[in-house]
């Protein structure tokens, strides 16, 4: 089980300039020549590091495919993050199924 994170890069941005570490309990996204980190903090549960990868589409977003260490739906993917109930998601649909926000 896995969860899908899309994140908007600042716009022509190659996968060559992209950093993402990602890390049991942490993920840190960087573009070289950035000062700041676009997304740098504690994710909500644990996920596969190895199992993990990402992808630049369109020199425009950045996803993300985090492996979940235990299959159980995340109230967030980063820690601090509003949260959802996941008693509210529909988990007779498919991943490809809900909107981009959800």
């Amino acid at each position: 089980m896995q969860v899908d994170v899309q994140v908007k890069l600042p716009e022509g941005t190659t996968a060559r300039q992209v950093i993402c570490i990602i890390k049991t309990k942490h993920l840190k996204v960087m573009v070289k020549g950035c000062a700041e980190p676009i997304l740098d903090g504690e994710l909500h549960e644990r996920v596969k590091c190895d199992d993990s990868f990402w992808n630049v589409e369109d020199n425009e977003f950045l996803n993300i495919n985090l492996e979940k260490m235990e299959e159980k739906i995340w109230k967030t993917v980063m820690a601090g993050d509003d949260e959802i109930d996941p008693k509210s998601v529909d988990q007779t649909k498919q991943m490809d199924e809900f909107d981009l926000e959800t």
